[in-house]
Formats: C-alpha cells, sequence, structure tokens
C-alpha cells in the first residue's frame, strides 16, 4: 500500500491545471481505492497490534481512502463523514483484532483509533472484536 507523498497531496488538492502526471498517478490509487471502499456493503478488517497500534501498512490504507470531498467534508458544524446513511451498510461493518490474553496494554490505541478514524469518515455502526489466545 502507497504511503501518502508530496505529489499524492498535490493530486488531492491542488486545482486540475496545477495537476502533474506524477500526482495524478499518485492519486489514481487512492481514486480507486475510495471508489471500491464505497462501493463495499460490508468491511472486515484483520488488523494486527504493532507496538500497540495498526501497522503502517493498514495505516497507509486509511490515509488512501480518508480524503476530502470523497469521504469526509467541511460542512457548517465542521467536519462531515459522507460515509453514512448507505443502504449498502445496512450490515455492520466489522474489525475483528486478536492479541494475547496476558500481554499488556491489550488494544489500548488500536481499537480507539479504528473507531475514530472511521468515525469521522462516517462509519459509525463498527463493530470491533478480539480474538484472544
Amino acid at each position: 500500500m502507497p504511503h501518502v507523498t508530496e505529489p499524492w497531496v498535490v493530486g488531492a488538492f491542488a486545482p486540475p491545471d496545477a495537476q502533474t502526471a506524477e500526482s495524478k498517478a499518485a492519486i489514481a490509487v487512492s481514486d480507486q481505492l475510495v471508489d471500491e471502499f464505497l462501493a463495499a456493503d460490508r468491511y472486515i478488517f484483520g488488523v494486527p497490534m504493532h507496538n500497540f497500534n495498526v501497522p503502517s501498512t493498514f495505516k497507509a490504507y486509511i490515509d488512501q481512502i480518508v480524503r476530502a470531498g470523497r469521504t469526509f467534508a467541511m460542512g457548517p458544524n465542521g467536519f462531515e463523514g459522507l460515509v453514512k446513511n448507505k443502504k449498502a451498510l445496512s450490515s455492520p461493518a466489522a474489525a475483528a483484532t486478536t492479541r494475547r490474553a496476558h500481554q499488556w496494554p491489550p488494544t489500548i490505541f488500536r481499537s480507539p483509533y479504528l473507531r475514530v478514524i472511521f468515525g469521522f469518515i462516517g462509519l459509525t455502526d463498527l463493530q470491533l472484536s478480539a480474538a484472544d489466545s
């Protein structure tokens, strides 16, 4: 999963006449991922915990799909998630997490982070479960 780069930022925020071939290519991956995300009717993520949080590759995916004008917008009352009230989301999203029962700290950063970031884009019907060993 590609991480956000300067050409990606240009592709996401610059007007069309300021786009370069590099910025267009960088944002094309994000456009495809957002299209797939918005078209889905269920979201299932198997997310490990690395150093008390999600791995960088999953964070890179989130960075690709959390897009101004696509999955969130600035409304009269501040930020507004655009992934809400979709018929395709009649089933709750699910993110199953795992951890070893004797390890500390358990999912102290991962679960709240997933709730906040997905809630930010409007996906509030999120079920998190941990498969302890």
